[in-house]
């Protein structure tokens, strides 16, 4: 559901139950067996992303003998790196 909801957020749609268990094939009530409201699973698929991009960032700066220290250009650098959408503030 994690990796839906985080589709879902890249593609800039609504984060409803309904869609994130289509998204994720499962059945609604399914979510409600892992988390017990949208808000909670949008903080958790920013948390799964920050902690991946935090695992490549380790790894990536460990094959450099350079990296940015400005944490935004590093971000800058890996998502371009990954082709991943860059996390916007929700509305």
């Amino acid at each position: 559901m994690i990796a839906a909801t985080q589709s879902l957020m890249a593609r800039g749609e609504p984060l409803t139950t309904v869609g994130v268990t289509a998204a994720a094939g499962l059945a609604q009530p399914t979510f409600y067996a892992y988390f017990t409201s949208i808000a909670q699973i949008r903080i958790a698929a920013v948390e799964n992303a920050v902690a991946r991009l935090a695992a490549l960032g380790a790894d990536w700066r460990a094959q450099l003998e350079w990296a940015p220290t400005d944490l935004e250009a590093q971000v800058d650098i890996m998502t371009t790196w990954l082709d991943v959408p860059q996390l916007a503030p929700a509305n």
